[in-house]
């Protein structure tokens, strides 16, 4: 048998590979959270970046919608127009007029506050009212690019207008009277209102976001607020779509809002993310082999148990391969859990037990064998046999009968040093023949050879094994209880083989018919009277048991119905003698 590896080895080996294993697939179930958490956070900044750009939309589209108020109310255009020739009453009219309505544009939130410069002769510089001389500013450079330029309504940094807020710019114009430029809104925007605006909700930590002009003035700045990148170029179509750039080990969305020269642009610090998310998956990674350590300090306790058991099962195995054939029957092992091992150990005992009952068996086989052995070959020593046979001897030497002397002690001799050979417990077929032969032709010289032995058996069966002296006591119970008792003066015995099946049969027949069915049956079973069958039904018997014990079976020996007149015997000749049943 291959040498292999002890369970303890296995038991080591099969622990650390499934440790390695549970390392394994755990990191890489970290690992792979880690890049579907790191790809979600970059989407969660993508979508800070469209909400934050939709939100400024919205808040430039409400800028437009204050501007159109004033623009398409013809009656303050009107007012507005006429304003330059005010008189005082007139002045304060106006003023009582457009003062609230001025107000009203405003939320209240304090996020913008508007303003509105018009022409007039008077000293309009009351910066309760917001209402402004528009000569104070017609020389500023920013506000001739807007009114001299026809400017759009446009969000224009605090730069622009030498201002720390970003404003809302929208020249009002008379549209009767040729386009006239009568006032200039003017939306002061507080650039914490912008960064609430677009401030990045989900990804503060690791992007910012920058509003800046076409001149590359920042605006406002919400998140992170920290990037070292250039604000990239915004004089194509495509600014006016979501562009994606990557710099380096940054990434940048940008676009830039229709309308204005203003641009959006956020800045992905993906070592900023890194340094955020790397913890987490770090703390996983230790989670995991804690936890992998902990099962496995759980489970080995119960799997330390199961080697225990078994190896303590394989040591009393081994034990019992050093003991005698006598000692073959340990105490049996305890089991233990009624799991696999219990029953592999409850079913080794039952082996044992049942090793224990065949050996019990075959020595009081082998010691019932002995004493019919000793049995038989007694009653074949019987001194009247013998004493017969020397009478006859003496009886034909008186007769000057030389020939049959010597033929008839030649038998004799032969027969008792077949039946007391030593060495072994078995004969072949032949040498039971051999015994026959012997001692028909010894006890026939009694009856002045009057009857007569047929042998014919096949060669094939002449090799199978016998206890030894089995033939011999079917041969004499047919001679003595059979042709003897007859009243017949001739008789004859013939020992022949059939087919019976695939196996070989042999029949001793003799002309004496001595047996009926009840008859055989009650002394193969040593039944009815003691007279009866204390001789032949002995002898029967006794052959009878041990070839069921030679050949393991419960009943070998049968009577076969034939002819009135003749008796047979039939005994299967099984291949291989079976010592243990």
């Amino acid at each position: 048998m291959k040498q292999g590896k002890s369970i303890r080895t296995r038991y080591i080996l099969v622990i650390l590979a499934i440790v390695l294993l549970l390392l394994i697939f755990g990191s890489y179930i970290c690992f792979r959270s880690y890049s579907l958490a790191y790809e979600d956070h970059v989407s969660g900044a993508m979508s800070d970046f469209e909400t934050g750009f939709e939100a400024l939309s919205s808040f430039q589209g409400r800028m437009n919608h204050l501007a159109t108020i004033v623009q398409y109310n013809s009656s303050l255009v009107d007012m507005l127009s006429e304003a330059k020739d005010y008189t005082v009453d007139e002045y304060r009219r106006t003023r009582r007029d457009l003062i609230p309505m001025m107000f009203s544009m405003m939320d209240g939130s304090g996020d913008y506050i508007c303003r509105i410069y018009v022409n007039s002769s008077l000293d309009l510089m009351d910066k309760s009212s917001h209402i402004l001389l528009l000569d104070d500013i017609q020389q500023e450079a920013w506000a001739r690019e807007v009114l001299d330029g026809w400017g759009w309504w446009s969000l224009y940094s605090g730069a622009y207008v030498h201002d720390d807020k970003p404003v809302f710019l929208a020249p009002i114009r008379n549209l009767q009277r040729t386009q006239e430029l009568v006032a200039l809104l003017r939306i002061d925007i507080d650039p914490q209102a912008l960064a609430s605006l677009v401030y990045p909700t989900q990804s503060s930590e690791y992007a910012s976001v920058v509003l800046a002009d076409s001149q590359g003035e920042v605006v406002s700045k919400a998140g992170l607020a920290q990037t070292d990148h250039l604000l990239p170029e915004v004089n194509t179509l495509d600014a006016y779509r979501l562009n994606i750039l990557h710099e380096g080990k940054d990434t940048l969305y940008y676009r830039m809002l229709e309308g204005s020269d203003w641009q959006m642009c956020m800045t992905v610090d993906h070592a900023r993310l890194r340094a955020l998310l790397l913890p987490r998956y770090l703390y996983f990674v230790g989670m995991s082999i804690l936890l992998v350590i902990l099962g496995m300090l759980a489970v080995m306790p119960i799997l330390g148990s199961m080697l225990k058991r078994i190896r303590r099962f394989h040591s009393y195995v081994e034990n019992q391969q050093e003991l005698t054939v006598a000692h073959l029957t340990p105490d049996p092992l305890e089991a233990g859990y009624q799991d696999e091992i219990g029953q592999l150990i409850e079913a080794h005992n039952r082996m044992i037990a049942r090793i224990r009952e065949l050996v019990e068996m075959r020595d009081t086989q082998e010691k019932e064998l002995s004493r019919l052995e000793i049995q038989a070959l007694q009653a074949q020593i019987k001194p009247h046999f013998l004493y017969n046979s020397l009478d006859a001897v003496i009886w034909m030497a008186t007769l000057n009968e030389p020939e049959q002397v010597a033929s008839t002690l030649r038998n004799l001799t032969a027969f008792y040093r077949l039946c007391l050979s030593r060495g072994s417990d078995t004969l072949p077929l032949e040498k039971e023949l051999d015994i026959c032969r012997h001692y028909f032709a010894v006890a026939n010289v009694r009856y002045h050879s009057a009857f007569e032995m047929e042998i014919d058996v096949d060669e094939a069966a002449l090799s199978v094994e016998l206890p030894k002296i089995t033939l011999q006591p079917l041969v004499e119970n047919a001679l003595v209880h059979g042709l003897m008792e007859s009243e017949r003066s001739d008789g004859r015995i013939r020992i022949y083989t059939r087919k019976q099946g695939a196996l070989f049969a042999l029949v001793i027949a003799d002309t004496g018919a001595h047996f009926s069915r009840d008859r055989w049956e009650r002394m193969i079973r040593g039944e009815g009277h003691t007279e009866e069958i204390s001789g032949e039904g002995y002898g029967l018997r006794n052959v009878e048991r041990r070839l069921c014990l030679f050949f393991g079976k419960d009943s070998v020996l049968a009577m076969e119905d034939g002819k009135a007149e003749e008796t047979r015997l039939v005994l299967p000749l099984y291949p291989g003698g079976a010592q243990v049943r």
